[in-house]
């Protein structure tokens, strides 16, 4: 059982679906990123402390990494009352009634009845899943019809959009690493 605090829904997760090969490698740029921004914060006595440089480390890297820890949130998580995407700035919460159909092509879309297509990270096509004749992206396919057809439709149409561009984990991204650099230097 998967706990996914904060995320819509009310019914049971029958499902979290991740994109493995972009969360293993975010975890390993974000491992980087953080490793570049620590050792450029940290002083060094071979080199006399350049104010420039220190800020400039942080104002390159500190995006970089809460652009990667956005990238690690994409997920669909399936519930019996509806399906939950989240992709890098957006979330969408959906129940059963308000999808028209699932499309699969190079990618997986989620119709609405209302025509809006919704494209879910984890279900987007690469050159990889093409040569694999898109795997991933049916077998998303089949996990949320699968819940679909055993879902209780009787809920009203509900697709809700939501705009997460994390503004407050970059402002606290800033602080830390402004505040580990000052504590570095007393």
């Amino acid at each position: 059982m998967h706990v996914l605090v904060g995320t819509p829904g009310t019914g049971e997760i029958i499902t979290v679906v991740y994109r493995n090969g972009e969360r293993i490698f975010s975890i390993a740029a974000l491992v980087f990123c953080v490793l570049i921004a620590l050792a450029g914060i940290a002083p060094d006595d071979a080199v006399t402390d350049n104010i420039g440089a220190l800020v400039g480390v942080i104002l390159v890297t500190t995006p970089a990494i809460w652009l990667i820890i956005a990238v690690m949130q994409a997920k669909v998580v399936v519930r019996k009352d509806g399906i939950y995407v989240r992709n890098w700035f957006f979330s969408w919460w959906v129940t059963w009634s308000a999808i028209a159909e699932l499309d699969v092509d190079d990618d997986l879309v989620v119709v609405l009845n209302n025509g809006h297509h919704i494209h879910p990270s984890v279900g987007g096509g690469s050159i990889a899943s093409a040569l694999r004749a898109n795997r991933k992206q049916r077998d998303l396919h089949d996990r949320i019809d699968g819940a679909r057809a055993s879902a209780d439709s009787a809920l009203e149409p509900i697709a809700e959009q939501q705009r997460r561009f994390g503004i407050w984990r970059l402002i606290a991204l800033y602080a830390f690493f402004y505040g580990m650099a000052g504590l570095m230097r007393l």
